[in-house]
C-alpha cells in the first residue's frame, strides 16, 4: 500500500546503531534497555508490515467490489435503513422501508440483492477484523516509541547526548509510523476507502 514503511527497520537501525556505537563502557544498563526497545520493535515491524500486506489484499478486493454495478445504489440503500433505524427505534417502517429498497434493485440489477449484501457483509467482518488489529498496533506501537524514550532520558542523565539523540530519532520516526497507521478508518457503512 505505501512503500515508506520498508524503509522504517533501516531508519531506525541506522539511528539505534549510531547511538549504540559510541555508548561507553561504564553505561552498560542502558544497553539492556536498549535491546528490549529493539526486540520489542522487530517484532513489532513484522506485525505491521503484515497488517499492511493484508489491507493491501482487502483494498483490491474492496476496489472491484465498488466497481460492481449496483453498488452505489446499495451503499445509499444501507445509509438510508441505517439512519431510519436510528430515528424510528425498530419501528416497522424501517423493515418496510428495506424491503421495497432491496426489491427495487434486485428488480434494476437484475440480480438477488442478497447475493450482493453477503458480499459487502463480508468484506464489512474483514474490515472490522483489520481495523481492530490496527488499533492494538498503534497502541504497542505508543509502548515502543515509550521504551526508546526511556532509552532517551537514560542517556541523557548519564551525559551522553548523541545516545540520547539517537534513540530520539527512533522517538520521531516511530511517531510518522503512528500518524500514518492512524491514518486508516473505516467509512459509514464499515469499509475502507479503496483509492
Amino acid at each position: 500500500m505505501r512503500l515508506k514503511h520498508r524503509f522504517v527497520p533501516l531508519l531506525i537501525l541506522l539511528a539505534v546503531s549510531s547511538g549504540c556505537a559510541t555508548a561507553p563502557v561504564g553505561g552498560r544498563e542502558v544497553h539492556p534497555r536498549l535491546r528490549d526497545a529493539n526486540e520489542a520493535l522487530g517484532v513489532l515491524q513484522d506485525r505491521i508490515e503484515q497488517l499492511y500486506v493484508d489491507m493491501e489484499t482487502v483494498r483490491l478486493d474492496l476496489r472491484a467490489f465498488y466497481q460492481k454495478p449496483g453498488w452505489p445504489e446499495m451503499r445509499q440503500i444501507i445509509l438510508t435503513v441505517l439512519s431510519a433505524d436510528d430515528l424510528d427505534d425498530g419501528d416497522a417502517d424501517g423493515g418496510s422501508l428495506a424491503e421495497t429498497a432491496t426489491g427495487e434493485w434486485s428488480m434494476a440489477w437484475r440480480e438477488p440483492w442478497e447475493d450482493r449484501f453477503a458480499e459487502y457483509l463480508h468484506l464489512v467482518r474483514r474490515c472490522t477484523a483489520l481495523e481492530a488489529r490496527r488499533i492494538a498496533l498503534q497502541a504497542e506501537l505508543f509502548g515502543v516509541q515509550g521504551k526508546f524514550l526511556g532509552v532517551s532520558v537514560a542517556e541523557y542523565s548519564r551525559g551522553r547526548y548523541d545516545e540520547g539523540r539517537a534513540s530520539d530519532e527512533v522517538v520521531e520516526v516511530l511517531s510518522r509510523s503512528a500518524e500514518e497507521l492512524g491514518s486508516y478508518s473505516l467509512d459509514e457503512v464499515g469499509l475502507y476507502d479503496a483509492r
